[in-house]
């Protein structure tokens, strides 16, 4: 754990270390809490803790560069239980203009600079070249552009049925069609799947061809009544909590 390390007592007193310091050990009371670092001890009346890196079997890892904020900030292990157990896989995420800059250079460049950062998170530690690396350039693909979709406030689910609404028998099943995982590969899944049995229950007779239309509201309403929220318009998470 990379940052800077402060003191302050009720006194006033403040002692700060520099954001060279990696913390080994972090010791706490209802009344102190006592930090090692490399380079000397911190006790402190209260502390807070920002990032997430933990024992080896961590899933996320937070990195905070002390002079370029953002720069390669968040990797995530895929080794974990429910993803790739024992793969290996370090998935590193980098957003905003570092993630133009990181598009536009070569791939060498951006391995050179993504281990330098894990060897000065990880300085105890053998840190190896990867066997193989590589990511996908988002905003230079033709079928993205970097885009995908996102809910701004204000969105009802009034507007969010129009989206989803067939016209005539071209049916839309993308991303954005879910409620609840828009904009994630969830969303194009399930919705993928709703499509999929509503044409299916048509063309084997089960159903007739209207009562499988998608909800459409006539009169747009700057708030979606209540009762209106349900798995039929795309609604599954119930709101009552």
């Amino acid at each position: 754990m990379l940052g800077s390390l402060e003191k302050r007592t009720s006194s006033s007193r403040r002692t700060t270390h520099d954001f060279a310091s990696t913390v080994k050990k972090i010791e706490y009371t209802t009344k102190v809490v006592k930090i090692d670092a490399n380079n000397g001890c911190v006790e402190a009346d209260y502390a807070i803790c920002t990032f997430s890196i933990g024992p080896e079997d961590a899933q996320y890892f937070l990195y905070a560069n002390p002079e370029q904020r953002g720069y390669y900030p968040l990797f995530q292990s895929l080794s974990t239980p429910g993803f790739i157990p024992g793969s290996n896989i370090l998935f590193g995420t980098v957003v905003q203009q570092q993630a133009y800059e990181v598009e536009q250079q070569s791939d060498e460049k951006t391995k050179k600079e993504i281990m330098e950062v894990l060897r000065s998170m990880f300085p105890d530690k053998h840190v190896p070249e990867p066997t193989a690396f590589m990511y996908p350039r988002w905003s230079m693909e033709e079928w993205s552009y970097g885009s995908y979709s996102n809910w701004p406030v204000g969105m009802t689910l009034e507007k969010h049925q129009h989206l989803r609404a067939n016209v005539g028998r071209l049916f839309f099943a993308r991303a954005a069609n879910g409620a609840k995982f828009f904009g994630h590969l969830q969303g194009a899944y399930f919705e993928g799947q709703e499509i999929r049995e509503r044409i299916t229950r048509i063309l084997k007779g089960g159903e007739s061809e209207q009562s499988q239309q998608m909800k459409r509201y006539k009169t747009s309403h700057g708030l979606t009544p209540f009762e209106d929220h349900d798995a039929a318009k795309g609604w599954s998470t119930s709101l009552d909590g």
